[in-house]
């Protein structure tokens, strides 16, 4: 409790369930007049969602399918 001047999160707070028990374990870290900076972009996006994302991209742009194909033949 009340360790820390300041606390940062950068695109991570959407991820973490519940927020409000996050908020809330974030305040009893900080210490008195303590700094809390949270830098969010964008809508909250389930990490599954950007997983499928990453994967539809590499198999678009880097033939990865191929490439698993030719080695599954060997």
């Amino acid at each position: 409790s009340e360790t820390f001047d300041v606390v940062i999160c950068i695109n991570a707070l959407y991820a973490m369930v519940p927020q409000t028990q996050v908020l809330q374990r974030v305040r009893r870290m900080l210490k008195p007049n303590g700094w809390f900076l949270v830098i969010d972009f964008g809508r909250p996006q389930r990490v599954v969602d950007w997983a499928r994302f990453l994967i539809k991209s590499a198999i678009r742009k880097q033939g990865v399918v191929g490439g698993l194909i030719f080695a599954a033949k060997g």
